[in-house]
């Protein structure tokens, strides 16, 4: 039987924008901006690792994976860059592209 998720509307947003500031830090930023983007995106991760919603739910692997395909499909959301190596160079794939690559696979 598979799980389901109900994720507070805060946390879905705190989620779009881990996303949406990874994705801008993917983009090669300035040094200076990259430093900012960096410190944000932390302060990101503590606030949807600290959130109350966690307090009386497990956060398992499972379960941030659920925030995230959450947080891509509500409205606001958008994919996250992924990331591949090919032939030993580490490669940015626009966002939505290699989604057979996500872990977990689809159906599992």
């Amino acid at each position: 039987m598979a799980e389901t998720w109900l994720f507070p509307a805060d946390l879905i947003q705190l989620k779009q924008e881990s996303i949406r500031t990874y994705n801008e830090l993917s983009a090669t930023p300035t040094t200076e901006r990259r430093a900012e983007l960096d410190q944000w995106l932390f302060h990101l991760s503590v606030r949807i690792g600290d959130h109350p919603y966690w307090r009386k739910h497990p956060r398992t692997p499972a379960a941030r994976v659920a925030l995230h395909r959450a947080a891509v499909a509500a409205p606001g959301g958008e994919p996250a860059v992924e990331k591949r190596v090919v032939d030993g160079r580490l490669i940015t794939l626009p966002p939505g592209t290699g989604t057979e690559w996500q872990y977990p696979p689809a159906g599992r």
